[in-house]
């Protein structure tokens, strides 16, 4: 008795499908590129989203601070020298501001355009 392994194969391959393309084999590639690389976008955009949040808590509360250590001087419930509240104030200020520019450069930076140097 002989085996007729071509009808073996040939039922084998209508049981499995269609072979499968070379074209396909590409857009597969394609889209599991496309899929990885959404996905690491997805988890650069939670690390900026929750780094944002934090160094901007962080900046209203330094803002809280300050303002409210100004007042209390102003009233008179804290004796501090002049100069030394006028740096307090203006240091803060500049912090808070070169801190938030950086912030929102990260969070949103500038693409190069194609040509472009």
């Amino acid at each position: 008795m002989e085996i007729d392994w071509h009808r073996i194969a040939r039922r084998q391959v209508s049981q499995i499908g269609t072979p499968v393309t070379s074209e396909e084999i590409d857009t597969f590639e394609r889209l599991s590129r496309l899929q990885g690389r959404e996905e690491g976008e997805r988890g650069d955009r939670r690390l900026r989203l929750g780094y944002g949040i934090t160094l901007l808590v962080l900046l209203s509360i330094q803002i809280i601070s300050v303002t409210v250590f100004t007042f209390l001087i102003g009233l008179g419930y804290m004796q501090i020298d002049q100069w030394i509240s006028t740096t307090f104030v203006g240091g803060t200020l500049g912090e808070v501001s070169g801190l938030a520019f950086l912030v929102v450069r990260y969070l949103f930076p500038i693409k190069e355009r194609k040509g472009e140097t």
